[in-house]
């Protein structure tokens, strides 16, 4: 994502397939990108030419990723003819004019659409898949999906859209979120029958409705920092204000020393195999309980990844883990580039 430039320089290219960069809006009233702001000022900066420059020679493929987020703006996008053309000739062009190698579709459609809207999309996903494939040869298409859009009457037909497109990318990620009213397991690998679902169940429905060569599950390197009522493990989540603070972000690159902080002590999610700790906020004068990913999580999660032999994982997000290297040995480990 455009705020993690700053760490561009850690990036291993020689261990990734592929890198999206996050993201060029839509405007749905007109189909062109929002061409303002840190999303079009990175994707047109310097920092990115460098970047793909370096990702040629290492033979790693650069994929623009366009968003489109919320329902309303989605609707009036997917109902314009025009502009849905408009978007695709504009893809075409960026990616085409900064040597990349193709688009990732991320669009956030919450909750369950009408029918017409699914087939919009599929539409659009189909129309973008051949000009993109036909335009630039060699050239990959990707869709971002919820965990549950194989399950569930979701904006994402994956059954369908999976005929076309290249391989779908499983948002494996936010289970838990801030809005939760109990803290919890932001990526649980199992534990289905203590939090509902989790990544095992979502990868069976995907491979239920689509090939494994086209699925990428999603992990996350970041975790949530509730403030709680008490200690114990999915304890319930305060209201958030003055009094009691926010929410809060955990990245990766300060998991090493949390975990060595005598302050907090760590437990273990045997269920969602997640580590989590709690810790009492002096100023607040509250609990706070935090649950993430370290290397002994994401290993658990890669080993499941290869046990299911589908095509590979994805991050979110590269650059999450700083200067740290112990993230990219494991990747080293675990995978072959593709």
């Amino acid at each position: 994502p455009y705020w993690s430039f700053d760490n561009l320089q850690y990036l291993h290219l020689d261990l990734l397939s592929t890198i999206a960069y996050f993201a060029l809006e839509i405007d749905p009233q007109t189909g062109d990108f929002l061409k303002q702001g840190a999303y079009w000022n990175n994707w047109n900066g310097s920092d990115m030419k460098e970047l793909i420059e370096r990702a040629n020679e290492e033979k790693t493929n650069i994929l623009l990723t366009i968003k489109l987020f919320e329902n309303v703006p989605i609707e009036k996008f997917l109902a314009c003819g025009k502009c849905r053309d408009k978007t695709i000739a504009e893809t075409v062009k960026e990616i085409k004019e900064k040597g990349a190698q193709g688009v990732n579709v991320d669009f956030e459609y919450f909750g369950t659409p009408q029918n017409d809207t699914v087939i919009k999309y599929a539409q659009f996903m189909k129309d973008l898949t051949d000009i993109v494939h036909k335009e630039i040869t060699g050239s990959k298409v990707s869709m971002a999906v919820y965990a549950t859009s194989a399950r569930e009457e979701r904006i994402h037909n994956v059954e369908l859209v999976g005929n076309f497109i290249d391989y779908v990318f499983i948002m494996g990620y936010d289970f838990f979120r801030p809005a939760s009213t109990n803290a919890g397991p932001v990526s649980p690998l199992f534990g289905v029958e203590k939090y509902g679902f989790d990544l095992q169940t979502s990868v069976e429905d995907f491979l239920s409705k689509i090939p494994a060569e086209k699925i990428v599950l999603g992990v996350p390197y970041y975790g949530y920092d509730w403030p709680v009522e008490g200690q114990g493990a999915n304890a319930k989540v305060l209201e958030y204000n003055d009094n009691n603070g926010g929410i809060g972000v955990l990245y990766y690159d300060r998991v090493p020393q949390v975990e060595k902080d005598n302050k907090v002590v760590l437990g273990w999610d045997l269920k969602a195999e997640v580590p989590y700790y709690s810790y009492y906020d002096m100023d607040k004068k509250v609990w706070r309980q935090v649950y993430y990913e370290n290397e002994r999580s994401l290993r658990e999660k890669y080993d499941f990844i290869r046990s299911k032999k589908i095509r590979g994982v994805g991050i979110w997000a590269l650059g999450f883990d700083g200067a740290r290297t112990e993230l990219w040995d494991l990747l080293e480990e675990k995978f072959t580039r593709l």
